[in-house]
């Protein structure tokens, strides 16, 4: 399941790099084309429904790499066992309000299409890109729960920060810091 995840994520990411090279083009050509009086119609509007796409793909493949911020500074101090419970409830919790989110999202595409919503200058329809946001973060909501599940497998190893970085420290390109226990 987590070879499969882990495709799934790279995937995403993959289609909004592209994404964001597309956004990137957008931009500097309308940068470009301004000063002739020739600017990209409904250019911001293009750029905030794009960058909104490439976050809610790119979300879950961060995710699964370990690449957000954690701040363990009382947690690191609590014995194994406490961490280990904190940890889980911690993820379980982040999953629960992501499924939430991921529903909300969903569900506020589906007024907007019922609607028929668009955006005011170039009349591009918000719900599929809602849609598709919902399901970046459905993923999202997946990994998490996945890191409990691998976690508890034998994934995870000893040590407090360790179930934070059990998905991430064999596939995570960082180097280790100079920490005396070898930890990333």
């Amino acid at each position: 399941m987590w070879r499969l995840l882990e495709k799934l994520t790279n995937s995403l990411d993959w289609v909004a790099g592209w994404v964001v090279l597309g956004t990137m083009f957008l931009v500097t050509g309308n940068v470009i084309l301004r000063p002739f009086d020739h600017p990209i119609g409904g250019t911001y509007e293009w750029t905030g429904l794009l960058t909104s796409l490439a976050v809610g793909l790119a979300l879950s493949h961060c995710a699964i790499k370990g690449g957000h911020t954690i701040i363990t500074l009382a947690v690191d101090r609590f014995p194994d066992r406490v961490a280990k419970i904190d940890r889980t409830v911690v993820r379980i919790l982040t999953a629960a309000f992501l499924f939430l989110a991921a529903w909300r999202v969903a569900d506020y595409g589906v007024v907007t299409w019922k609607s028929g919503e668009v955006a005011p200058t170039t009349k591009i329809p918000f719900y599929p890109i809602m849609f598709i946001v919902a399901g970046g973060i459905l993923i999202y909501a997946i990994v998490e729960l996945a890191k409990v599940v691998r976690f508890f497998a034998g994934g995870g190893r000893s040590g407090a920060m360790d179930f934070y970085a059990a998905a991430a420290i064999d596939s995570c390109p960082m180097p280790p810091t100079n920490r005396q226990d070898g930890q990333l």
